[in-house]
C-alpha cells in the first residue's frame, strides 16, 4: 500500500535536539511505527486557515516543545516557544476555528486530544504501521483496520 503524500508533522533530524516540524511522509516513521488517521467535517475556510497554520509550521522549522512534554510530569515547564504533537494540531484547529481558544493546547496530551477528537465527531478512517518488507528491503505502510 502506497502512501506518497506528505503529512505535516515534527520529526526528529538526525537527533532528538534537532526535532522540527516540516513536510514527511508516512515512511519517514520508524518500523513499527503505529498511525491513527482521522477525518474531522470541516469548511473549506476552517480547512484553509488549519492548513496555513501547519504550512508555517513546517515551512519555518518550528522546533519540538520538548518543555511542554516535560511539563505534563514537572508542571513548572510549559513551553520553550514551539509545539509538541498534539499541542499542533489543536493550535491549527484554533487558529482554523474549528475549536475554542479556551481550550490550552499546551494542556492536551495525545490521549486526551483522542478525546477530543471524539467528542468532535472525528471519525478514525485508517490505522497504519510501518513495517520492513523484507523481499523488497524496503519500509512499507500496511493497513491495521
Amino acid at each position: 500500500m502506497e502512501y506518497p503524500y506528505k503529512t505535516i508533522e515534527v520529526y526528529p533530524n538526525g537527533s532528538l535536539c534537532r526535532t522540527y516540524w516540516n513536510y514527511y511522509t508516512l515512511l519517514d516513521h520508524s518500523v513499527d511505527t503505529i498511525v491513527e488517521v482521522y477525518k474531522l467535517s470541516v469548511s473549506d475556510q476552517e480547512y484553509d486557515y488549519a492548513m496555513r497554520f501547519y504550512n508555517y509550521l513546517a515551512k519555518n522549522n518550528v522546533p519540538y516543545n520538548w518543555f511542554g512534554v516535560i511539563g505534563f510530569v514537572i508542571p513548572v515547564f510549559t513551553s520553550n516557544g514551539g509545539y509538541f504533537c498534539s499541542e499542533g494540531v489543536v493550535e491549527g484547529l484554533k487558529f482554523g476555528g474549528i475549536l475554542s481558544d479556551e481550550i490550552k493546547g499546551w494542556k492536551i496530551n495525545p490521549d486526551m486530544l483522542k478525546q477530543l477528537l471524539t467528542t468532535m465527531k472525528a471519525e478514525r478512517i485508517k490505522l497504519l504501521k510501518v513495517v520492513y518488507d523484507k523481499n523488497n528491503k524496503q519500509k512499507t505502510i500496511i493497513e491495521l483496520l
